[in-house]
């Protein structure tokens, strides 16, 4: 629980922040701050759950400051995950980074390895004709591979994309040492906050994830009618660099 620990106190060290919206979508959560700041992340279906919380967090999610909301970083659960780290990225955001089209650049020879579906960032490197070797417990294809595999496949691995939900259900601290061994580890978000430091000592060299370049809340509206973070006119894709 260490690394979730520092994640929380590092994210706590910012002022903290009234929510004035709260959204938790199909796809996509949001948590927009009455100072103007605003989070995102990934929303993982309920059927790819793992583990499902037998209670009603309702009323204490609305009751909720951010770093009320933060501090859910810790908890197993999908959906209160997304959202401390919706809140934890509002607090934290990642600085201004290329776009995503600058992978293919750096991942020269076209080959990577993906802990965790995203059938968005599989369906680009699809479209770039990427070889793909994807560990994922809840889909068959030819290069879809189970989880229990990850350990012998991704040694030698040139570049590694892990979903941010290998870090909820802790998959991400279990891999590290291939990470160290790659060319380079994605992170990818969103629902990540900046914090470069605990990211590069789990040797992971990039941060991949969505910033607002419109109105947070246009990004809030179109999330809560089931769109996807790939697909909101208001979000631009970017890769950061972590040094």
């Amino acid at each position: 629980m260490r690394l979730f620990e520092a994640l929380v106190e590092e994210v706590e060290r910012e002022s903290d922040g009234a929510v004035e919206t709260l959204l938790l979508g199909w796809r996509g959560a949001a948590v927009l701050l009455d100072d103007g700041r605003a989070g995102l992340a990934r929303v993982f279906l309920a059927e790819e759950a793992s583990r499902r919380s037998s209670r009603d967090p309702a009323a204490d999610l609305l009751a909720a400051s951010a770093h009320g909301l933060a501090r859910l970083l810790v908890s197993p659960y999908p959906q209160e995950f997304a959202l401390a780290g919706a809140a934890a990225e509002a607090l934290l955001p990642p600085p201004p980074g290329l776009p995503a089209e600058a992978l293919r650049s750096l991942a020269r020879e076209g080959r990577a390895s993906v802990v965790g579906y995203d059938p968005d960032l599989t369906l680009l490197f699809r479209s770039w004709r990427w070889e793909l070797s994807i560990f994922d417990d809840f889909r068959k294809a030819p290069d879809v591979y189970p989880s229990w595999t990850e350990n012998h496949l991704l040694q030698g691995a040139p570049w590694v994309f892990i979903s941010s939900d290998a870090l909820r259900d802790r998959r991400i601290l279990s891999l590290a040492p291939h990470f160290r061994r790659s060319e380079g580890t994605v992170l990818v978000g969103p629902g990540l906050p900046w914090t470069p430091r605990l990211y590069r000592e789990l040797g992971i060299t990039h941060l991949l994830s969505p910033s607002i370049v419109g109105e947070p809340r246009a990004v809030a509206l179109f999330l809560g009618a089931g769109g996807g973070l790939w697909e909101s006119p208001d979000l631009e894709w970017q890769l950061r660099r972590i040094e």
